[in-house]
């Protein structure tokens, strides 16, 4: 692989992770503040207590803050890209499964 080419890959890794980071510290905060607006909107009740909410939203705030490090250090934050594979995938099937049985 090339210097440029491989600038160029860096640079597309980094604008992915960058994406990655602002979406999922964007629906962290929203669903931890907005709950109750954003429940409406989607025509969904509200969970029993409010820690089934802030919970989960906390959990992707910060693995929004995990892609914010990859973005500024790609190299030297590759754990941090296998966890966020394993959380995207899991978070996906999951998701799949209930789309197609629910």
């Amino acid at each position: 692989m090339t210097t440029s080419s491989a600038s160029a890959t860096m640079s597309r890794f980094r604008l992915f992770f960058l994406v990655a980071a602002v979406y999922d510290l964007a629906l962290g905060l929203a669903f931890f503040f907005l709950y109750q607006p954003l429940f409406e909107w989607l025509g969904m009740a509200l969970p029993p207590h409010v820690s089934y909410i802030h919970l989960p939203a906390i959990f992707v705030f910060v693995q929004g803050l995990g892609y914010w490090f990859v973005w500024a250090d790609p190299l030297g934050n590759l754990g941090i890209v296998r966890v966020g594979i394993v959380y995207k995938a899991g978070y996906s099937a999951l998701a799949a499964y209930y789309l197609l049985t629910d």
